[in-house]
């Protein structure tokens, strides 16, 4: 199932018989139907029968667009989703207009490679650079996010779970540029929680996206659907990998598990603790050549963070590494990869339309 490259994560609205307009996500693309993430109102997910008849309404520079189409059917796994036949082709200029790539999830294949670590001094380097960003610690059951920053919040993401809060009532502004979102550590039944559950976490981002510029996801580390649930939301995917033979194994098993699933969203590699800049070179070309054979997945590789005093001084400080070292090595790095990172968000998607008439994705 390819990737809808020009509608990623587009936020749309589905007007329906009896419920009015509700908000939801286009996740996939294939033969001529839209993968659209099941929505939610008040933590309800609305599961429309195969058959109904309905509006989807995209808005663009100008206003709003509207086309119509029929849900023909609708599945569970890896969470609830809808599929949408559509009657009539969807313009480009009102598809993508309104759509910044602005979704960053963070990921690694396996625990300690340090994705939260890179997570937050990303959200505090792109903050320096006048961008507003959310930083949201969806590792859920394990989150650190919060404690790495020596907080200890009375809200975090279990009450979004729970049903008690909405993602906009537990945000925590760090610097005036940067926002988190508390992760749920409190109970370890929220390590796996439902498809229902993941579903409602994946529509409630779409609260947080006129918020900001770029919200970044800490995931889980692993193959959970926890996990793969939020990279399929993401526009970009940034793998935490070590230069380790485990650290690579589990970290190619991540890849293949979405690509064998449905499609791998625009990704990139960083070597996180590198000892060396070369080594750590040629192991992520070893890794994106493997995965581009293999897997047929294309991989970014967006520079090594080295092996640096300075950030152990910032965990245990409770501080962003930048904040407080901006000039070690080690920063300068991520530096570097925050602004290579950009470039491939920011970068001119191909202009399309999707045909209503047609198995393929037409190029204008």
């Amino acid at each position: 199932m390819p990737h809808p490259g020009w509608l990623p994560n587009k936020l749309i609205y589905l007007e329906l018989p009896g419920r009015g307009r509700v908000q939801s996500r286009v996740l996939g693309l294939a033969d001529k139907v839209l993968i659209l993430l099941a929505p939610a109102v008040e933590g309800k997910t609305i599961w429309p029968n195969p058959g109904t008849a309905l509006t989807v309404v995209l808005s663009g520079p100008t206003g709003e667009i509207s086309v119509s189409g029929t849900i023909v059917d609708r599945k569970l796994k890896p969470f609830p989703l809808l599929y949408l036949a559509v009657d009539e082709d969807i313009p480009f200029i009102a598809a993508v207009a309104a759509r910044p790539r602005k979704i960053i999830a963070i990921a690694s294949g396996k625990g300690g490679t340090g994705k939260t670590f890179f997570c937050l001094n990303l959200g505090w380097q792109l903050a320096t650079m006048n961008r507003q960003a959310i930083l949201v610690d969806l590792d859920l059951g394990t989150a650190n996010l919060a404690a790495a920053l020596g907080l200890h919040p009375n809200l975090d993401l279990s009450a979004v779970i729970l049903r008690n809060k909405e993602f906009t009532e537990i945000l925590y502004p760090i610097s005036s540029g940067l926002t988190i979102i508390p992760g749920a550590a409190r109970n370890k039944d929220f390590a796996d929680l439902s498809t229902w559950q993941l579903q409602r976490l994946a529509a409630g981002l779409g609260s947080l996206e006129p918020l900001c510029d770029h919200l970044i996801l800490d995931t889980s580390a692993g193959l959970s659907a926890n996990t793969t649930t939020f990279l399929y939301c993401a526009d970009y995917v940034v793998l935490v990998i070590n230069d380790t033979p485990t650290s690579i194994i589990d970290a190619y098993g991540l890849i293949k598990a979405m690509a064998s699933q449905f499609w791998v969203p625009p990704a990139g590699i960083i070597i996180n603790r590198a000892s060396n800049q070369s080594e750590a070179a040629e192991y992520a070309g070893r890794f994106i050549h493997t995965a581009k054979e293999f897997l047929g997945v294309t991989l970014d590789y967006l520079g090594a963070i080295p092996e640096d005093n300075s950030a152990t001084q910032s965990l245990k400080a409770t501080r962003p590494m930048l904040a407080l070292y901006p000039w070690a090595p080690a920063s300068e790095s991520i530096k570097t990869i925050s602004a290579r990172l950009l470039e491939k968000l920011t970068s001119p998607q191909p202009k399309q339309i999707l045909s209503a008439n047609a198995n393929y994705v037409q190029s204008l």
